[in-house]
């Protein structure tokens, strides 16, 4: 304007917006509510999108078609701009452009273990990896090596595939229209430690590393109750593969005592160590069978409340 008034003497120049031109649009398909609109010239495929009311639960949110004089000018893909933010594709209308929202051909669930479960669309190449992706990622609980996809069967009835997400060849699984993936959780065992019970000072669960020893996490006498029998600790062990237990005896003096390192347990994941006070059995010191005994029998007891333990939970599983 600076310009016009230098180069015009006597003329005083002003700009004014008027009203923007509007343009006419198609929105057909699967629209909520299809039609012809009348929209500002600066809009674009999402704000037709919005002004129709969305997509229906049956139309495809992957394959929006943007067709312009008779011919298919783009495909727009709605999960950029929802699972991305991106909106380069979000083409500029003009008017007589036809927004066609094809049916929804290939709809997968996802369910457990995931950050986002529900239902998406896939795209042909789409695999597990895309799904997961959709999804939002898995969950730090989800156990990776035991998903399954259901599937329907060609025949009848619905069938399961298992999938190990921690392997590359099965995250490239193609899904069906129809599949739900499934993330399981993993145990709530615990899992690398070592449990101290019984009469002890700080009872609880303690870091296991390779090669812990006994004496790791009993130094000295002093780390122990006043009366604590340290000629008999009872070590609890788990068999990995069948889940049974067995009982390790210890004599604790002497390992705390012995120079040798040899004479020292080597503990396990998951061991349990139990100590008991002198006190605990009333019976006569001189009687050492007797107490022999009675500490082996305290030793079937406690195998045989585990393994009644280990049978509630797998009958809970079930």
């Amino acid at each position: 304007m600076q310009r016009i008034e230098n180069q015009l003497i006597g003329v005083d120049a002003s700009i004014t917006l008027g009203i923007l031109k509007s343009i006419q649009v198609f929105v057909l398909g699967e629209a909520y509510q299809p039609g012809t609109y009348t929209i500002s010239a600066l809009s674009t495929l999402t704000n037709a999108l919005f002004v129709s009311g969305g997509v229906k639960d049956n139309g495809s949110l992957r394959n929006i078609r943007l067709n312009r004089n008779g011919e298919v000018l783009m495909e727009f893909d709605l999960y950029d701009l929802l699972l991305r933010g991106d909106t380069s594709k979000d083409m500029r209308l003009q008017s007589g452009d036809v927004i066609f929202i094809p049916t929804l051909q290939r709809s997968v669930g996802i369910d457990g273990e995931v950050r986002r479960p529900g239902i998406y669309e896939l795209l042909e190449e789409d695999s597990v990896e895309d799904l997961i992706k959709y999804s939002g990622g898995l969950l730090p609980s989800a156990h990776k090596s035991s998903a399954q996809v259901e599937r329907y069967h060609y025949q009848d009835g619905i069938t399961l595939i298992d999938i190990d997400l921690n392997d590359s060849n099965s995250m490239t699984t193609k899904m069906q229209d129809g599949d739900t993936l499934y993330a399981y959780p993993i145990s709530n065992s615990v899992q690398d430690v070592v449990l101290i019970s019984g009469y002890f000072k700080r009872p609880g669960f303690y870091q296991w590393k390779k090669n812990l020893k006994l004496t790791d996490l009993i130094k000295s006498n002093t780390d122990l109750l006043p009366n604590v029998d340290t000629n008999y600790v009872l070590i609890k062990r788990e068999n990995p593969l069948d889940k049974t237990y067995s009982a390790l005896q210890a004599n604790l003096e002497e390992i705390l005592n012995s120079d040798n390192e040899e004479n020292d347990i080597l503990l396990q994941s998951r061991d349990e160590i139990l100590f008991f006070s002198t006190n605990s059995l009333e019976i006569d010191e001189e009687s050492i069978e007797s107490k022999k005994v009675l500490r082996e029998k305290i030793v079937e007891l406690e195998q045989e409340k585990l393994q009644l333990e280990l049978q509630v939970v797998e009958a809970t599983s079930n």
